[in-house]
């Protein structure tokens, strides 16, 4: 098959404009798509990182809380148990001399000890380092020994009391133990002193249950404002962040009803569940894990590509994701390509056109004339003339042309 120049010409335009396509479509787009990606990406992680930032911060304030709740008890009980130990020590320097009265002011400041209330049911108890309970306001432990004594968890906290105040005196003992009139055990902190000279170990402990008990309370309003907090937080349109604990338990998530159990919820595609391939998923250095799950408009059908972006906070033991379907992420890249292939299309269109015109103008209708005038010399027609104006090679050709056409009838 022969091509005409016009032909030729119009496959060099189509092949010119077919490779562009190609590098467009084969490079460009495809680049551009990842580049959309990793920007969206960002964003997921940036705000998954956000929301741990958030909740490091508010634990260091609950840890700082709770410090200095822990400090001040610990403080009031030293004052109280080293002013009350002054006390006894300048009560029975005074009648030192008479022995007979010496032991009756012990008497009597041990009686006033098993009445020494303070706080809220908080009280003083003596013992000696045999463990001999001297005075406690429990008629069940006053007089007794209590050398064996054991808390709830089976600490003998009287033996060790004991042996720590006859080391050193004074100091600090955490155990468990009922209130008065109680028969729950709570953690209790007791702060010991001992006089030496009458083996006499005051002592007394505050129950630090209510300062969990706050903690706990502000750890659960914390909660209750993240919830809002990650509530709000979108990526791509129906991308979303959840919450969720070391026993798999959901405590923040946008349709999964809170305290729902999907330990056992398996990963559409993998072995193992979905909790368990989330949390090894915090072994890697971005925490992404990508899944086969669910659509919010076609529920139960496990079978759009899903990324997650987990990380974990060891202070409150929580997981924390952020989560969004590839094809959102993609999206913008997909409206880029769709817009580019457009575009293209229409420059194709428009630049082949334009060059058809311009081809036929310039190239086409000039050597059709130059043909046309051969012809004619071909003829016996020595008088035709092509007469082309332009400058270019074919303006140049057909001067010489016509020139040739002179000097041939000069001849003859």
């Amino acid at each position: 098959m022969r091509l005409t120049i016009f032909g030729k010409i119009a496959l060099i335009i189509l092949l010119v404009q077919a490779i562009h396509a190609a590098v467009l479509f084969f490079h460009t787009i495809p680049h551009i798509r990842a580049q959309q990606y990793r920007s969206e990406r960002i964003v997921g992680i940036e705000m998954v990182n956000k929301i741990e930032a958030l909740i490091k911060q508010f634990a260091e304030q609950l840890k700082q809380y709770e410090q200095d709740a822990y400090d001040h008890r610990k403080n009031r009980i030293r004052e109280i148990v080293d002013g009350y130990a002054k006390s006894i020590q300048a009560q029975l320097e005074t009648v030192q001399a008479d022995k007979k009265l010496y032991e009756i002011v012990k008497t009597q400041i041990l009686a006033a000890t098993r009445g020494f209330l303070y706080g809220k049911e908080d009280y003083l108890y003596i013992v000696n380092s045999n463990g001999d309970m001297l005075s406690h306001p429990d008629p069940r432990l006053h007089g007794t020994n209590q050398f064996d004594l054991m808390d709830a968890n089976g600490f003998f906290f009287v033996r060790e009391l004991a042996k720590r105040a006859t080391e050193q005196n004074s100091g600090y003992l955490v155990y468990r133990w009922r209130r008065l009139g109680g028969d729950t055990p709570a953690e209790k902190i007791a702060y010991y002193h001992r006089i030496p000279e009458l083996d006499w170990i005051i002592a007394t402990g505050v129950y630090t249950d209510d300062i969990k008990d706050e903690v706990q309370s502000r750890r659960e309003l914390f909660i209750d404002m993240l919830s809002f907090t990650v509530s709000k937080a979108t990526i791509g349109k129906t991308g979303y962040m959840y919450v969720f604990n070391e026993d798999c338990v959901m405590l923040i998530h946008p349709s999964m009803p809170i305290g729902t159990d999907f330990s056992d919820q398996p990963n559409p595609g993998a072995s193992d569940s979905i909790c368990r391939d989330l949390k090894d998923s915090i072994a890697k250095s971005d925490g992404e894990l990508f899944y086969k799950w669910d659509h919010p408009s076609d529920r139960g059908n496990y079978v759009y590509d899903k990324v997650s972006w987990v990380r974990y906070n060891e202070d409150f033991k929580l997981y924390l994701a952020s989560s969004a379907y590839m094809s959102e992420l993609n999206e913008s890249s997909e409206n880029i390509k769709r817009t580019l292939l457009a575009t293209v299309v229409i420059v194709f269109a428009v630049s082949s056109l334009v060059a058809f015109v311009f081809v036929r103008l310039w190239i086409l209708l000039p050597i059709r004339t130059l043909s046309r005038a051969a012809r004619e010399v071909q003829n016996g027609n020595l008088a035709v003339r092509s007469n082309l104006a332009s400058r270019d090679e074919l303006g140049q050709f057909s001067r010489v042309f016509d020139a040739m056409i002179d000097q041939v009838r000069e001849m003859i």
